[in-house]
């Protein structure tokens, strides 16, 4: 009985690696040209995810300004609380270089 639940959680797994890279082939990404000092420790290789299948745009600094317009603060206020409630924040988060957080 043991084995029959580790190969079901096997198949559970693989079924959740094949529903994420389905996702992740619909993506599109938009990456900044230059890295900001508050994501310093988030970097990642933006190549690297070419493989898994996602577009990557490079966008400008103006494009990133007029699509946060379009982001309600509530909306990001209520991102925030779901997200530090289900992870781990880690202490080096500066909350005050988070302005729009209430």
């Amino acid at each position: 009985m043991v084995r029959l639940n580790e190969r079901k959680n096997e198949i559970i797994s693989y079924a959740n690696v094949c529903m994420l890279y389905n996702e992740l082939r619909n993506a599109r990404f938009g990456v900044l040209p230059s890295y900001n000092e508050i994501m310093w420790n988030t970097y990642m290789n933006p190549y690297e995810y070419y493989s898994y299948g996602p577009e990557i745009t490079f966008i400008s600094y103006d494009e990133l300004y007029e699509i946060s317009q379009l982001v309600q603060e509530q909306e990001i206020n209520e991102w925030y609380r779901n997200t530090i409630s289900n992870y781990q924040v880690v202490d080096s988060i500066e909350e005050e270089k988070i302005p729009c957080i209430t």
